[in-house]
């Protein structure tokens, strides 16, 4: 065979290799890219199912509780309710029964008010402590990155805070650019009278 025609044949096909080489080597990279990236997702989900159970229990508490100052607030009630019976029954005739009935109202109405407070404070708690779990979980969260970071990564943020950065001054140089214009024109206008 032809010298030339085999060293053509032999730089094409070393060519084909080189480019068959490096389609397979980006694919790998690319592979081992996305299986970082589907690891790194294992830390934000048992972040949230760690949130799921951490609000589950604050809420299980919190019902607790609730439930548990409800009973009270109806045992109370209902301690009202007999004693006013009671009070009834002792009664020797009407007038003396609306003065009993009337005595005990402000007491009534007292732990009324105190029961209802502790209940609407033990939603407030619950509440806050559960808004404390969330921020702690929202703050893991953001400082866990799904994305693995490589130089080339970095690189590439670099001139997006760039273009963003220079897109804010857009408006200031605008707004600049038209004052000047206006002044421009009102000055030509200005010439344009003085001449008439």
């Amino acid at each position: 065979m032809n010298p030339q025609i085999e060293q053509s044949i032999n730089r094409i096909s070393a060519g084909a290799r080189n480019s068959v080489r490096a389609v397979v080597d980006g694919a790998r990279s690319r592979s081992q890219y996305a299986a970082k990236t589907v690891a790194n997702t294992k830390k934000p989900l048992n972040t949230l199912s760690g949130l799921g159970l951490k609000l589950s229990a604050v809420s299980h508490r919190t019902t607790d509780r609730v439930l548990k100052q409800q009973t009270r607030l109806t045992a109370h009630q209902l301690d009202a309710v007999a004693a006013r019976f009671e009070s009834a029954a002792g009664a020797n005739g009407l007038r003396d029964l609306v003065k009993k009935q009337v005595r005990m109202v402000p007491t009534q109405v007292k732990r009324l008010g105190r029961d209802a407070r502790e209940s609407l404070s033990i939603i407030v708690e619950g509440g806050s402590e559960a808004g404390e779990v969330l921020k702690g979980s929202f703050k893991t969260l953001r400082n866990q990155d799904v994305t693995p970071r490589t130089k080339a990564t970095r690189k590439k943020r670099t001139p997006a805070k760039k273009a963003r950065k220079t897109a804010a001054a857009r408006p200031a140089a605008k707004k600049t650019a038209r004052k000047t214009t206006k002044k421009r024109a009102k000055k030509v206008a200005a010439k344009k009278v003085r001449r008439s």
